[in-house]
């Protein structure tokens, strides 16, 4: 059985490469992958935020229009004046 899935990593392993080459071998893909979780976490973050937007922030703007349309609608009404109550 192979020791290897890839065979590139195979073959790079059979070099016969020094500490240091193999050193900034790793280095280098340490880096690759932390730049592309990285990457990932920004664009979940963003999406996120997008959703906040159109689930969160424009129903409030919405529901706060309703709301005065309501309340100026009312202002048009005329107030209701109460009877006089019947003298005993």
């Amino acid at each position: 059985m192979n020791m290897f899935a890839y065979p590139v990593i195979a073959q790079l392993a059979a070099t016969d490469m020094t500490f240091s080459e193999r050193l900034s071998d790793a280095m280098i893909m340490l880096v690759v992958g932390m730049l592309m979780v990285f990457a990932v976490l920004t664009l979940l973050w963003g999406v996120l935020a997008i959703s906040r937007y159109f689930f969160y922030d424009i129903p409030k703007r919405r529901k706060e229009s309703e709301t005065a349309d309501a309340e100026s609608k009312l202002e048009h009404i005329a107030p209701v004046v109460p009877a006089p109550a019947p003298a005993p």
